[in-house]
């Protein structure tokens, strides 16, 4: 006799026989029309070139990676049916690439993609010796710690750590809020590094997320990653301003070295030093150079009282000036002493420029003033002063100057531009 079945019979017979068949299986498919409910399951179909069945992920399920369309993978789960309307679907409890070359194939064509939008092209320079910088990692682990000890050994600062998940479902997001939430205080921040210790492909995939490619690039603030091993590359490398091997490697390229820092300050205060010395050796030189040439010029005139009062006043001009660069020079030492290394390079710069234009200006008045002198000198030029027809008369190679001092029978010498003559007075001056 022929077996009637009801509906529902059919529906529970099959439920039974595939539940019991299909307790885990592994599909490969790739990933379509996913969809993420209000409460967090996530629904999508896998596929391949002929068949597509129905898979949930329920939330809860620990990903190692956010699922999106498009990607090929290999679910594991269980299969179910729903007997009302006898329709099954796979209850997905794992996932994994479909292989290393699938997850290659992916990032490969999300990097080129980017690099056609010009993600990567952007660089910003990062500054030379920040005071506060911001890590985003996970706050737990040996990453952060080393870090910390490294910032710690080269040149202390502020450091705010941001704490973020580095790893599975959500890791891309989180990183994004948080590189966006930064540079709402971009004031207050100099630099972020973006670190993470190493892992496998899958483990890092999260840094290949094309959104956080895009955060990365337009951050105002400069970025360096520092995610994984030496051989690891991600996306979120391409993006940021700077890639450093390890996180380690990314304190060693962006935070200066507090001690070498000390030791460029040093040299450059030596180098100053000397400089400014040199400069004030050579404004002394100078200045002896046109007061040895003054005094032989003074010899052949007559006016001497005069030529003593202005050389005079411009020796006290070199020593007052000479006196004052030297002042300060000391200023410049002693200050070193006391100011912070974040000031010193910038009062250095201001008392170069300070001497600087101090002695150039004293030079400057000095060699003004022995100009003014001796264009004063010029009128008493004796060859100037016999074209106007007057002689000097000399008595015993001395110019007279009193003619009471002539006797009867004295020689004179009496000087004129044509010439000179000797004469002898005769008769006593009354």
């Amino acid at each position: 006799m022929e077996i009637i079945f009801t509906v529902s019979q059919v529906s529970e017979r099959l439920k039974n026989v595939v539940q019991s068949q299909f307790r885990s299986v592994s599909i490969r498919g790739e990933v379509s029309g996913l969809k993420t409910s209000s409460i967090g399951h996530k629904y999508f179909n896998l596929k391949d070139d002929q068949s597509l069945i129905n898979a949930v992920c329920w939330r809860g399920t620990p990903l190692p990676f956010d699922l999106e369309d498009g990607i090929e993978l290999v679910c594991t789960g269980s299969i179910s049916i729903y007997q009302q309307r006898s329709t099954y679907q796979l209850n997905v409890q794992s996932i994994a690439f479909s292989g290393k070359g699938a997850i290659l194939e992916l990032i490969e064509k999300r990097k080129q993609k980017l690099k056609e939008e010009g993600i990567f092209d952007i660089k910003k320079a990062l500054p030379s010796m920040p005071s506060k910088i911001a890590i985003i990692t996970s706050a737990r682990g040996a990453v952060i710690e080393d870090m910390l000890h490294r910032i710690r050994d080269r040149f202390p600062l502020h450091v705010l750590i941001y704490d973020v998940q580095v790893q599975g479902e959500g890791a891309a997001s989180q990183i994004s809020e948080a590189v966006l939430h930064l540079n709402s205080h971009i004031n207050e921040l100099d630099m972020i590094i973006i670190a993470r210790g190493g892992g496998s492909i899958e483990d890092l995939m999260c840094f290949n997320d094309e959104n956080l490619a895009r955060v990365i690039s337009n951050s105002k603030i400069p970025i360096v990653s520092a995610i994984g091993h030496e051989t690891d590359f991600t996306i979120a490398d391409f993006a940021a301003d700077l890639r450093a091997p390890t996180p380690s490697a990314a304190i060693e390229l962006s935070i200066p070295n507090l001690h070498e820092v000390k030791r460029r300050i040093q040299s450059n205060l030596f180098q100053l030093s000397s400089y400014t010395e040199s400069k004030i050796l050579s404004y002394k030189m100078e200045v002896n150079h046109v007061l040895l040439a003054f005094s032989r010029f003074r010899k052949h005139l007559d006016a001497s009282r005069k030529v003593d009062t202005y050389g005079s006043k411009l020796a006290s001009y070199k020593i007052n000036s000479i006196q004052r660069a030297e002042f300060i020079l000391g200023g410049i030492k002693k200050e070193f002493q006391k100011v912070s290394v974040d000031s010193i390079c910038e009062k250095l710069a201001k008392k170069n420029k300070l001497l600087s234009d101090l002695s150039l200006e004293q030079f400057r008045q000095n060699i003004l003033r022995l100009e003014t002198l001796s264009l004063r000198l010029a009128v008493f030029n004796k060859e100037k002063i016999m074209k106007m027809g007057f002689a000097i008369v000399k008595m015993d190679d001395q110019i007279l100057q009193d003619i009471h001092k002539v006797h009867s029978g004295s020689t004179l010498s009496i000087e004129m531009r044509s010439g000179t003559i000797d004469v002898i007075k005769v008769t006593a001056a009354n």
